[in-house]
């Protein structure tokens, strides 16, 4: 581990990548959100945008929040690029009923 000088946080370099190590206050700056979140100054919070959460709106993984979204036949595919969630059904020869939260034959 190397400490990094000149930095208005303490940091620490980890594998040619920087960490704030003891950054005080989730955020103090807008720029401390991730996803677009708002740092709130009065309590140190971000607000977060939507499928976003925690102290500096990290993006959700719905999959790993809701295992049980997809139901028994099917499973659930994550993309962070898109920040979204959809359902896969374990036979390629059906689709995914989202209502039913189970997998169909072809839906014409």
């Amino acid at each position: 581990m190397k400490r990094l000088e000149n930095m208005s946080e303490p940091t620490v370099q980890l594998n040619n990548a920087s960490f704030l190590q003891n950054a005080g206050p989730p955020c103090q700056f807008n720029a401390d959100c991730y996803n677009g979140g708002t740092c709130i100054l009065e309590s140190g919070l971000c607000a977060c945008r939507p499928h976003t959460s925690g102290p500096l709106c990290r993006r959700v993984d719905e999959c790993k929040d809701n295992p049980d979204m997809c139901g028994q036949f099917a499973y659930c595919d994550y993309s962070t690029k898109l920040n979204r969630a959809w359902c896969e059904c374990n036979d390629w020869g059906k689709l995914f009923d989202p209502d039913m939260r189970d997998c169909r034959g072809t839906f014409c």
